[in-house]
């Protein structure tokens, strides 16, 4: 197997395989903060990395995730590209819980139903009554609103799945939308 020296720790080259995670170092820490510059949002703590050799370096960064003024913190995955030439940036980022990146469905509350509502302004077309939703934080969050359908005039109904992503500070919006 073939090794090379790379940013002060050896990377083996198997097939676009990745690293076992290791600790964080100086390099891999000036990596993270040059592609993390300007995003806003949730806080992100590199706690352990892997990294895969491609044209250019892959990286997953293990995170402590946190909100800014919150005490809650959760653990997330960062993917970082770190090309050739040029600057390093986010490829990706996923919550680590037991139930994976999307929370259990459940019930709307009165928070998802105006989430809903102000992403369906001005739709026209299908009706979309939303009962269930599951949610992702990322920077902002992705709701997954399981909902009847029906087109106006017609007695047909079926389920859909409704997905919009609401930035931090910014309207949500329809990201997808998806018949069961």
């Amino acid at each position: 197997m073939e090794k090379v020296e790379k940013q002060n720790f050896d990377v083996n080259l198997t097939c676009g395989g990745w690293t076992s995670y290791r600790e964080v170092t100086k390099e891999d820490q000036r990596v993270f903060n040059e592609a993390m510059e300007g995003f806003v949002g949730i806080a992100y703590e590199p706690i352990k990395v892997s990294t895969q050799v491609v044209a250019g370096i892959n990286y997953r960064f293990i995170c402590k995730a946190s909100l800014p003024g919150s005490e809650g913190t959760w653990e997330a995955v960062v993917q970082i590209y770190e090309p050739l030439e040029g600057k390093p940036y986010i490829t990706k980022i996923d919550n680590i819980d037991s139930c994976g990146s999307w929370c259990p469905y459940h019930e709307l509350t009165k928070q998802d139903q105006k989430i809903f509502d102000e992403a369906m302004k001005g739709f026209v077309g299908v009706h979309y009554i939303p009962f269930m939703v599951s949610t992702q934080i990322v920077s902002g969050t992705n709701y997954r609103f399981r909902c009847r359908a029906t087109l106006p005039g017609s007695e047909a109904m079926w389920e859909s799945i409704v997905e919009i992503y609401a930035p931090l500070n910014e309207k949500p919006h329809i990201t997808h939308i998806n018949p069961c």
